[in-house]
């Protein structure tokens, strides 16, 4: 008992700071707030049938390193034909924190599937192949985990929502930036300066004061 309530303690500890409005920049728990801007400085090409283009290490890719942090543009309808978001600038107008649990099985990742379906269906069926990202985990609730469920915790991969907003562009729906995936009590929301690493020039955050 006397080794859990430290543990314990650090998740909450862990999961209420990263929820509070912290306005450093140079912070591990600081993150652009609502009313911010995004200045998307390149033209980013949406896939047929797909919703996200995804920009790890300053580059557009088209499968991520889940053990990267990474982020991804993503648009509110579904088309047949491939669709630009072009560059401008897109008002936050709210930001959440999430998470997704990792679990290894057969199959493909979730964003293999929507990046390249037809490529991604031809890999699926080794066991532990690759990871499937499933379901959807807040700060509360990794800290709220059972003690025999973080004694082999799931692998969990943790991000920022960034809703946007633009009249020139009202299909653009969210920029959404990952963490690296790590053990659930370990696992950390994306700092600033992962996300400025992950967009690299592709996207800037200019931050409301």
């Amino acid at each position: 008992m006397l080794k859990i309530i430290p543990a314990i303690a650090s998740l909450l500890l862990v999961a209420g700071c990263s929820s509070m409005e912290i306005d450093n920049p140079g912070s591990d728990y600081y993150r652009p707030p609502a009313g911010s801007l995004v200045h998307l400085n390149q033209a980013l090409t949406v896939p047929a049938q797909q919703t996200r283009v995804f920009i790890q290490h300053g580059k557009v890719v088209n499968g991520v390193d889940l053990y990267a942090p990474h982020c991804n543009f993503e648009v509110r309808t579904l088309k047949p034909t491939p669709r630009q978001i072009e560059p401008g600038t897109f008002a936050v107008t709210r930001v959440q924190p999430g998470g997704e649990q990792v679990v290894m099985q057969g199959g493909c990742s979730q964003d293999e599937l929507e990046q390249n379906p037809a490529e991604a269906g031809s890999k699926c069926g080794a066991p532990g192949f690759h990871p499937v990202l499933s379901g959807s985990l807040t700060g509360r609730q990794v800290a709220g985990l059972p003690w025999h469920v973080l004694s082999d915790p799931p692998v969990i991969t943790r991000f920022y929502h960034f809703y946007l907003a633009s009249k020139a562009q009202p299909d653009v729906l969210r920029l959404t930036c990952h963490a690296a995936q790590d053990d659930a009590p370990r696992a950390q929301l994306p700092t600033f300066g992962e996300m400025q690493e992950a967009l690299g020039g592709v996207a800037t955050f200019e931050p409301a004061h």
